[in-house]
């Protein structure tokens, strides 16, 4: 397996990005503040070399950095960590 360029948070970030979530409904969702959202996208941005947030989610999903697959379309056993909170916010 090929080594991930982003940190697990900074994957995290950016897929609740790529879900059509703001700094302030992710940090709400993780539990963090909107700042500390703001300096993961800031470094996703960098370590990309993406100039904004769509361009940074298409080149991840492109790197295989993320996977915004939606859940109903994995198996059970294939359903990424974390996806219940996906579940949880859009309810």
């Amino acid at each position: 397996m090929a080594d991930k360029l982003l940190t697990e948070r900074e994957a995290e970030v950016l897929t609740w990005a790529a879900h059509g979530k703001t700094s302030r409904e992710i940090s709400d969702i993780l539990k963090i503040s909107a700042n500390t959202v703001n300096f993961h996208i800031k470094n996703v941005l960098f370590k990309l070399g993406a100039v904004n947030r769509s361009s940074a989610v298409v080149a991840a999903i492109m790197a295989g950095e993320i996977d915004v697959t939606p859940q109903w379309c994995l198996p059970i056993a294939r359903q990424p960590v974390g996806m219940e909170r996906l579940a949880l916010a859009e309810a």
